[in-house]
């Protein structure tokens, strides 16, 4: 019996509560304060919160030891969307 095929996924921020977390666990209000704290580049942190970059698996590391959560509790796996048709 096959089962049917793996749909792709991507690991998605939740971005509110990474931000209230780091204001209020770290006391960092910017995407930079963060970064610099991450070290890694602000464009890392902005790109992570919005959602347009996959991030490694030493960037979710990082972010989750310096918050210290889980991962579940700032990270969801969500399907990776199909890239959008085109009309013939």
């Amino acid at each position: 019996m096959r089962s049917s095929p793996r749909r792709p996924r991507k690991v998605q921020a939740r971005k509110d509560e990474i931000q209230r977390l780091a204001r209020e666990r770290l006391g960092l209000t910017s995407n930079q304060a963060f970064a610099d704290h991450l070290g890694v580049d602000v464009a890392t942190v902005s790109s992570l919160l919005n959602g347009s970059h996959h991030p490694s698996s030493i960037v979710l590391a990082t972010v989750i030891d310096a918050l210290d959560v889980k991962f579940e509790d700032i990270f969801v796996i969500a399907p990776l969307e199909p890239p959008a048709r085109q009309a013939a």
